[in-house]
C-alpha cells in the first residue's frame, strides 16, 4: 500500500493516516478476530519515532503522527503491516508512506554578493555570468530578474535570462561609465531571496590618439622662421598601455617642404608647434602641419593631427551674419513653452581677416523684443530669458550686431525673426450650440446641426474632428467627424423625451500628443399629438356598466347643489398643450349636472327632488387640448 502526505515541516490538520485493512474468512469471531502489528525488523528508527499503530471501534488500523514531517529530510518511510487473527495465523503487507514536497523553503543564491568584469567591447548577448541559487524544495522552478530598486543604468544595460544567464543588453562604454551596481532577484513563486552584482567593465583599445590645442594657432605675417606658434597636447582615453601614445617627428626635421613642425617638450605628450619659414598672407592666409600618434594598444590605433596656422593680417573687412535673406534677416524657430535659457539658435557670420581682427563679438541692440533674449557675445547663442506663449504671440524681431576686435572694429549687423512654434498644450473646446431638438416620428435621417470647436493651436494640432463616445442609444444618432449630428432612427417622445450624447472633440496630434474634449450633447424630442387621452378613473370593473363606465348612486337627501358625485380621471403621454385634459359632459338631459373641464369632478348642478329619482347616463370626454387635431376618450 502507499500512501502520499504533504511534508509541509509540521503535523497535519487530521494525524490519522489509515492502513489497510486486512481481511478473515473464518466464520468463527474468536478465530476472525484481527489485530495489527508494525513488525519491527521492517521499520527504521525514523518511521517508529514519526508514526504510531492505533486501532478504531472498528478494528481498522491507522497510523497516527507523533511528529512533523519533512520532505527535504526524509520523502519517505515504509514498514510491514503485520495481520494475525485468533488463531496465530498472519498475513503481511508492506506499507510505503511517501511525503509529497510543499514549497516551505527560500531559494538562496549560492553568494549575497558577486563580482564579476567584462570588457566594453563585448557584443549584445554575451553572458558575463550565470548567478545560481539553492532552493531545498524537491520541486521548485525558480525565476531570476534585476530587482526595479537597481539603477536605470543597469537595468537598461544588462539582463538576466531564465537560468540566471546575466548577459549584456546595451553596449558597454568604459570611458562612460566603468562600474554598474544592481540587485537580482530569485523567486521560486512563494518566497525569494537577493544578492548584489557588481559589474566592473574593463577597458578595450577603442580610442584612438587625441589632441587638444594649447590655444589659437597664429602668427603675424613677415616673422623669422623658427618662432613658436603654439602647442598641443596628446592623449588617449583608454587606460593602461592603450593609453600610452607615440609620435613621429624625426622625418620633419630636414624637410623644408614643411611649413610648420613638431618639437617634443620635456612634458609627457607635449609637442611645441615652429614655424619653418617667414609667411606672407597675401599668398598663405593658413598654413598647415602634421603630427602622427599612435598608441601601444593590440592592436594598435593610430590618428593624425593637422595643426592649422592663421597668418595675421590688418583688418581691412567688415564681419558679416551668415544664413540672412535678401531683406538682411535670420529665421529661427523656437517651441512655445519653451524653459528659460532654452537655446533659440546660434548665429554665424564670418571675417575675411584672422586672428584679432577676426575674432568676433555678438550682442543685441534695440530697444524691442531684445529685452526677451540674451545672446553669448563668443559663441553667438541665442536663448530665451523667459517661456514663450504663441497663442499671445508668435513672432519677435532683434536687432543684431557682430563686430570683430580689430583697431579699429568693424561691425555687421542683421535681424534675427524668432517665429514661435506650436506646441500641443491647448484641448479642443466646444462652442456655439450643444443642445439640439427634434420632433418625434420624424423619419431618418434627419440633421440636426452642426457642432463646432475651436482649438488655439495650429496646424494638426488646431484642426478638430467629432466622435460619438459609447452610450446606450448610440444606434439612434450618427456623429459626423465635421460635427454633424444625425439622426438614424424614428424617435419617440413618450419613451424617451431627452437624450444626453457623449461627443468627443479630438485635435489631429499624433499620439500620444492629440488632446481632447468630451461633451455631453443634448438632443430633445418635440411632442406631437400621437397619444389619446386614456380615462383611468374610475377604473372599469366593480360597480360598473360594462365597457368604459361606472354606476354611482346618489340620493337626493345628501346631495346638494355642487356636492360630488364622481372624479373623473384621464393621462395622455403627449407633454404641453398636447397632454393637457379637458373635460366636458356631452350626454345629460335636463342639466342636472356639470363637470369642471379641469379637475374632471362631476358634481349636483341644480337641487334634486323626487321625480329625478332614476338612472341618469352621463357620457363624459376627456380630451387633449390640442387646438388644431385634438385627441379625445369617452
Amino acid at each position: 500500500g502507499r500512501v502520499r502526505l504533504p511534508g509541509a515541516g509540521g503535523r497535519l490538520s487530521e494525524p490519522r493516516v489509515d492502513l489497510p485493512i486486512a481481511k478473515d474468512d473464518d466464520f468463527s469471531p474468536e478465530l476472525s478476530r484481527v489485530t495489527y502489528t508494525i513488525d519491527p525488523a521492517s521499520a527504521s528508527p525514523e518511521t517508529l519515532e514519526t508514526f504510531e499503530l492505533n486501532v478504531d471501534e472498528y478494528g481498522n488500523p491507522y497510523l497516527l503522527m507523533k511528529k512533523g514531517l519533512d520532505a527535504e529530510r526524509q520523502q519517505s518511510y515504509q514498514f510491514d503491516l503485520v495481520a494475525q487473527d485468533g488463531h496465530g495465523r498472519k498475513g503481511r503487507i508492506t506499507v510505503r508512506v511517501v511525503i509529497k514536497d510543499v514549497n516551505d523553503n527560500s531559494p538562496e543564491f549560492e553568494s549575497k554578493r558577486t563580482s564579476v568584469r567584462v570588457s566594453e567591447d563585448k557584443a549584445k548577448g554575451y553572458v558575463i555570468a550565470k548567478l545560481k541559487a539553492r532552493d531545498k524544495d524537491l520541486i521548485h522552478e525558480l525565476e531570476y530578474s534585476i530587482d526595479a530598486s537597481s539603477p536605470e543604468e543597469s537595468r537598461r544595460h544588462f539582463d538576466i535570462l531564465s537560468d540566471g544567464s546575466l548577459s549584456i543588453k546595451e553596449p558597454l562604454d568604459y570611458e562612460t561609465q566603468a562600474v554598474f551596481f544592481m540587485q537580482v532577484k530569485v523567486s521560486d513563486g512563494r518566497f525569494e531571496d537577493k544578492t548584489v552584482v557588481e559589474v566592473n567593465v574593463e577597458d578595450a583599445n577603442d580610442n584612438a590618439p587625441e589632441y587638444e590645442e594649447s590655444g589659437q594657432l597664429q602668427i603675424q605675417e613677415g616673422r623669422e622662421a623658427g618662432e613658436r606658434i603654439g602647442s598641443v597636447r596628446v592623449f588617449d582615453r583608454d587606460s593602461g598601455t592603450s593609453g600610452e601614445v607615440e609620435c613621429e617627428t624625426r622625418s620633419q626635421h630636414n624637410n623644408r617642404l614643411l611649413s610648420v613642425k613638431f618639437a617634443q617638450l620635456d612634458s609627457p605628450n607635449m609637442f611645441s608647434i615652429h614655424s619653418t619659414k617667414t609667411f606672407d598672407r597675401e599668398r598663405d592666409s593658413v598654413v598647415t602641419g602634421t603630427l602622427v600618434c599612435w598608441d601601444r594598444g593590440q592592436p594598435s590605433l593610430t590618428s593624425t593631427y593637422t595643426a592649422r596656422v592663421a597668418i595675421l593680417d590688418k583688418n581691412d573687412n567688415a564681419p558679416r551674419f551668415l544664413g540672412k535673406d535678401a531683406s538682411g534677416i535670420i529665421e529661427a524657430q523656437l517651441m512655445e513653452n519653451n524653459r528659460p535659457g532654452a537655446i533659440v539658435t546660434t548665429l554665424k557670420a564670418e571675417d575675411a581677416d584672422e586672428g584679432e581682427n577676426a575674432r568676433l563679438a555678438y550682442r543685441l541692440v534695440g530697444n524691442g523684443d531684445e529685452e526677451f533674449f540674451d545672446i553669448d557675445s563668443v559663441t553667438g547663442e541665442v536663448s530665451a530669458r523667459r517661456s514663450f506663449d504663441r497663442e499671445r504671440k508668435d513672432s519677435y524681431r532683434l536687432q543684431l550686431e557682430v563686430s570683430d576686435a580689430g583697431q579699429p572694429a568693424l561691425t555687421g549687423t542683421a535681424q534675427l525673426r524668432v517665429s514661435i512654434t506650436d506646441e500641443n498644450d491647448n484641448s479642443p473646446q466646444f462652442k456655439g450650440v450643444t443642445a439640439f431638438q427634434v420632433t418625434e416620428n420624424t423619419a431618418p435621417p434627419v440633421l440636426l446641426g452642426v457642432m463646432t470647436a475651436s482649438d488655439a493651436d495650429v496646424g494638426l494640432n488646431g484642426q478638430v474632428f467629432f466622435t460619438q463616445l459609447s452610450h446606450a442609444h448610440m444606434d439612434r444618432f450618427r456623429v459626423d467627424m465635421n460635427g454633424s449630428l444625425v439622426v438614424t432612427a424614428k424617435l419617440d417622445r413618450e419613451e424617451i423625451s431627452e437624450y444626453s450624447i457623449p461627443v468627443r472633440v479630438s485635435d489631429r496630434a499624433a499620439a500620444p500628443h492629440s488632446k481632447s474634449t468630451d461633451q455631453l450633447v443634448l438632443v430633445r424630442v418635440l411632442d406631437v399629438n400621437d397619444e389619446t387621452p386614456r380615462i383611468i378613473q374610475p377604473a372599469s370593473g366593480g360597480n360598473s356598466t360594462g365597457g368604459n363606465g361606472a354606476v354611482v348612486t346618489i340620493s337626493i337627501y345628501t346631495h346638494h347643489p355642487g356636492a360630488l358625485v364622481q372624479k373623473v380621471h384621464a393621462v395622455d403621454g403627449d407633454e404641453g398643450v398636447n397632454g393637457q385634459i379637458s373635460y366636458s359632459l356631452t350626454q345629460d338631459r335636463g342639466s342636472k349636472f356639470s363637470i369642471d373641464a379641469n379637475t374632471g369632478e362631476i358634481k349636483v348642478a341644480r337641487a334634486l327632488d323626487v321625480s329625478d329619482m332614476t338612472r341618469h347616463k352621463l357620457m363624459v370626454q376627456a380630451s387633449d387640448r390640442d387646438p388644431v387635431h385634438p385627441r379625445s376618450d369617452a
